[in-house]
């Protein structure tokens, strides 16, 4: 599977069904990496996670005036609850899972 499809209810749109492409995905982390606290050397190995650069959805199945809408909501709930970057980040997880495992072995294994 390429693609990863999230539908959404819009108000005053209805359902649309935003997608991305494995390729817009990329692996993060959020560790710091080596730290000291109190004399004593730490390390912070963090915690892998998808984040997504851009969405998309079939804007010809909508006028200009119903695109610009769906960006507005899209950049409105960004970050929030129904979030489509979220539902398609969910959506991608079990792509992703056997690919995060391997990194995080890796990453392991390089930082012992």
């Amino acid at each position: 599977m390429n693609r990863i499809e999230a539908s959404l209810e819009l108000p005053n749109i209805g359902e649309v069904t935003f997608f991305a492409d494995l390729s817009d995905f990329s692996t993060e982390n959020d560790g710091i990496g080596s730290y000291e606290y109190w004399g004593q050397k730490c390390y912070d190995s963090g915690t892998d996670y998808l984040h997504l650069e851009e969405i998309h959805w079939d804007n010809s199945l909508y006028t200009e005036e119903q695109n610009k809408l769906i960006w507005d909501w899209v950049c409105e709930v960004a970050g929030g609850e129904g979030c489509p970057y979220q539902a398609l980040c969910d959506n991608a997880e079990e792509a992703y899972e056997e690919d995060l495992k391997i990194q995080e072995e890796n990453y392991a294994l390089r930082n012992l």
